[in-house]
């Protein structure tokens, strides 16, 4: 099955999403990250449950779990909660 290309009314979705929200959502993503390494789960539970649920690697789900902490101080100005 091919995939199906992106109209122009998928791009106009995407870039009417003012800045300052894309901010936001990032710096949110980051600390949800953050509250579920607080949570009480270690970070190998944490690996072990999303690779349970998508079955990639443990060694992808880790690098994900980086990413998605650091994508905060990595993308915004923004400071997210530590």
């Amino acid at each position: 099955m091919a995939k199906q290309a992106a109209t122009n009314a998928d791009v106009n979705v995407i870039e009417d999403v003012p800045v300052e929200v894309l901010a936001t959502s990032i710096v949110k993503i980051s600390e949800t990250v953050k509250r579920m390494e607080a949570s009480g789960l270690n970070r190998d539970a944490l690996c072990a449950l999303v690779k349970d649920a998508t079955g990639i690697p443990k060694s992808t789900t880790t690098r994900v779990l980086n990413a998605l902490r650091s994508l905060s101080a990595t993308y915004t100005t923004q400071k997210s909660a530590k």
